[in-house]
């Protein structure tokens, strides 16, 4: 008879809707977008739907968004925000803030090398797709050493949670694409000395 192991639960909420264009790169560092009202709504429906959760941290990454969306549960829940770098988005550089067509105009022969090596290819004070992954996994690495046997929520964005459940399912990271992860939506995994369990994925607010 199989004995069940322990499991070290992580929650990852995706930030709310914000006003910054589909088609371009986030540029935290000059622009940092806030969440718009249907963003703030969204945040302001998990407090609730995580009130018996029993979660024992709360980790955001440092972008307002994430902030905002985090503030309500913190609020409601009594978490202190501990904001985490290594839950940032990925950073791309110099494409930072730039639509495709831009960056297909402006560094033609960068986008080529992009296409024809997706997970190695580093913008200029980027990261690469590899780079980014291993940023993510060791974070997270650190939180279940920490946190052993807990349950923790962490506020985040889609990329992120694309390496994560990528890494927890044994997914070719070149097909990370396909994991679509909705705006202010809910991912749980709980981690075992065994493997990693997606318990749900990309949990939409009501």
């Amino acid at each position: 008879m199989r004995t069940k192991e322990q499991a070290t639960s992580f929650l990852f909420l995706r930030h709310g809707a914000t006003d910054f264009p589909e088609n371009r790169y986030y540029c935290d560092s000059v622009e940092d977008p806030a969440l718009n009202p249907v963003g703030l709504k969204q945040a302001a429906g998990w407090p609730d739907r995580l009130q018996g959760k029993s979660i024992a941290a709360l980790y955001v990454s440092p972008s307002r968004r994430t902030q905002e969306t985090a503030r309500p549960t913190a609020d409601r829940l009594g978490l202190k925000i501990e904001t985490t770098e290594g839950l940032r988005e990925r950073t791309f550089g110099s494409w930072d803030g730039l639509t495709s067509e831009v960056l297909q105009q402006r560094f033609p022969e960068e986008w080529s090398a992009w296409k024809k090596d997706p997970l190695h290819f580093t913008p200029a004070g980027g990261e690469s797709l590899v780079g980014f992954a291993k940023r993510v996994d060791e974070t997270i690495q650190t939180l279940l050493a920490r946190h052993a046997g807990q349950t923790i929520l962490l506020v985040t964005h889609v990329g992120p949670i694309r390496m994560i459940v990528a890494a927890a399912l044994g997914m070719a990271l070149e097909n990370q694409k396909r994991l679509v992860v909705g705006s202010c939506s809910l991912t749980q995994i709980d981690y075992t000395a065994s493997w990693p369990n997606l318990v749900f994925f990309s949990l939409r607010p009501e």
